[in-house]
């Protein structure tokens, strides 16, 4: 966030080495400063060549450990520079969407989300906020759309 609380979107890369999110952040950038500032953090990008698109929140914690930092640069599938800084993102909370019915007129997402260590759906229940006749009835799950 910036320093007059409105939202603020920078582009990172993501690396997930050892099944943990991690992201280097270029030493200027001012995500750098908010991060070791709020700490807090939200990602969003969309699976290429897919229908999905994945978001999570969460804290961001500065990695200042050499041998740590080698491991996720093995990973890292673009150049980091040497002055950027390594943080690893813990996730609070995850949604994936995948899109049904891509570009017909019954498009329509289907959610799963992770809160807590609990996932809440499954691939019956899908939000019918985008069939008006029926409403949205997500089996207890918030929509989104």
């Amino acid at each position: 966030m910036r320093k007059d609380g409105g939202p603020r979107v920078h582009p990172v890369g993501p690396v997930l080495p050892n099944g943990r999110l991690y992201v280097f952040v270029v030493a200027e950038s001012p995500k750098r400063t908010d991060l070791e500032r709020d700490g807090r953090y939200a990602l969003h990008s969309s699976v290429p060549q897919t229908d999905e698109s994945f978001y999570c929140t969460g804290q961001a914690v500065r990695i200042p450990d050499p041998a740590s930092r080698a491991t996720v640069m093995a990973a890292a599938k673009h150049h980091v520079q040497a002055d950027e800084t390594l943080f690893q993102l813990t996730i609070d909370h995850a949604l994936h969407t995948t899109w049904l019915d891509w570009g017909t007129p019954t498009m329509r997402p289907q959610h799963v989300r992770w809160h807590g260590g609990q996932v809440h759906a499954d691939a019956a229940r899908v939000c019918e906020r985008h069939q008006p006749a029926r409403g949205c009835r997500a089996g207890g799950l918030s929509c989104s759309a």
